[in-house]
């Protein structure tokens, strides 16, 4: 996977940004990408405080798309972890 896309009802919240991009702004606000595997950290919520992520509380669509820098092989295996109060 080269780059991505996360929208949710139609609002863009991570606009394209590819795999070097993102790991240089991880690395910059002092995260720990994952350099070797290819891996693509794509984190919404870099100033930790839990409001400030990704608000999925009434969000109908959830998009994540995807770019590869060649054929695709094997599957996507796509992790959304939410944290905070219960609903």
């Amino acid at each position: 996977m080269d780059k991505v896309r996360l929208t949710a009802d139609g609002v863009i919240f991570q606009d394209v940004i590819n795999a070097l991009e993102n790991q240089a702004m991880l690395i910059n606000r002092g995260l720990n990408p994952d350099l070797t595997e290819g891996r693509f950290d794509l984190v919404l919520d870099a100033d930790d405080p839990i409001n400030s992520a990704l608000p999925t509380t009434g969000v109908n669509e959830l998009s994540l798309h995807v770019g590869y820098d060649g054929t695709a092989t094997g599957n996507l295996v796509a992790l959304i972890e939410k944290s905070g109060p219960p609903e």
